[in-house]
């Protein structure tokens, strides 16, 4: 993969996690404002959770109707812009569950497409750090969302953010429709939906790669109920919005050399060790989640989160490309990452 390739991919990836991980944060909070109680709040995120891993899912169905994945992201961008537009200007419940949901699906689809895409234009020997590299889209759009989200929300309110965040969606499709990617280095789309499906009839789906699927959907599970118990449990002390997405920039900013450097060990002493590392600080940081009182507490939490999820998902993109021998990556990829 070239460098431009690179950066334009990136700068798609970095848009979404931006507008994502900005936003993440304060949706219970948003969605608290607007009448829903904590039961509500745990659903309208779950059921939101949902609609992106069916959308991650969905991408291959639209590959499959011979829609170029550059195609189905730079489609994917320009829907999510009323959406993000319509989701700050809900004024009940029953109008944010539709809109953030319909968000969600189409950033799946984009951002499976995109993984995908990136995928196909890396060497098998340096996936791990590529796609940890990749990764770091992830907290790098948690330091700038979450610096741009709190402080807006505070002066100015959720119009303003969700107004300003459309603007920042509309890079998304942008950097896909400057990548030029020639023939000659991938396989064109007829080509691989003939390869995966001749493939598909030969090789079942492996039991590693569905251990590894569901191991993928318990540590995000895990990790989903961490992050919306941090937004909860902030708001129920007092802490303003500036505060509650601090806590996504100080996990993205810490996070960052370890994400990359874990990715490097994956490729030297193997993706399961690993992977089992970024388990680990998970797992101290929902001890530690209960006890949190102070900022700085919260912080901790945080960053063992962002270690837990992102670095995570770095690996598990990379260990089922790995493990797929031919199946069909996208759904794969989806459903891992």
């Amino acid at each position: 993969m070239n460098k431009l390739h690179f950066i334009l991919l990136f700068l798609c990836s970095l848009v979404i996690w931006t507008t994502g991980n900005g936003l993440l944060p304060l949706l219970p909070v948003y969605a608290k404002s607007l009448g829903a109680n904590d039961f509500m709040v745990g659903a309208y995120l779950a059921f939101s959770y949902l609609c992106l891993a069916v959308g991650g899912v969905s991408s291959s169905y639209f590959v499959g109707q011979q829609v170029s994945r550059k195609r189905l992201i730079i489609y994917a961008g320009l829907t999510c812009l009323p959406l993000t537009w319509a989701v700050g200007y809900a004024d009940s419940i029953e109008l944010l569950i539709p809109f953030t949901s319909l968000l969600w699906f189409f950033g799946g689809v984009a951002f499976s497409a995109l993984n995908t895409l990136a995928s196909e234009l890396t060497a098998p020997s340096s996936r791990g750090a590529f796609f940890s590299l990749f990764a770091m889209a992830s907290p790098l759009g948690a330091i700038i969302g979450g610096l741009i989200s709190g402080p807006v929300v505070d002066q100015w309110g959720y119009q303003a953010l969700f107004n300003l965040m459309t603007l920042v969606t509309l890079l998304w499709p942008l950097s896909i429709f400057l990548l030029d990617i020639p023939p000659s280095s991938i396989l064109s789309n007829h080509q691989i939906n003939r390869h995966i499906a001749h493939r598909e009839q030969r090789l079942p789906i492996s039991s590693n790669i569905k251990w590894l699927l569901l191991a993928s959907l318990a540590a995000f599970s895990a990790n989903f109920m961490g992050t919306l118990g941090i937004s909860l449990n902030m708001d129920k002390l007092g802490f303003s919005a500036t505060d509650i997405t601090s806590t996504a920039v100080v996990g993205g900013l810490i996070s960052i050399p370890f994400i990359y450097g874990i990715g490097r060990l994956s490729d030297l002493f193997g993706r399961k060790t690993c992977w089992l590392v970024c388990c680990v600080s998970g797992l101290i940081a929902l001890y530690l989640l209960p006890s949190a009182v102070s900022l700085w507490n919260y912080w901790w939490v945080a960053l063992l989160l962002r270690v837990f999820s992102t670095g995570n998902r770095g690996i598990s993109n990379a260990w089922v490309v790995d493990l797929s021998n031919g199946l069909n990556v996208p759904k794969l990829i989806a459903l891992a990452g």
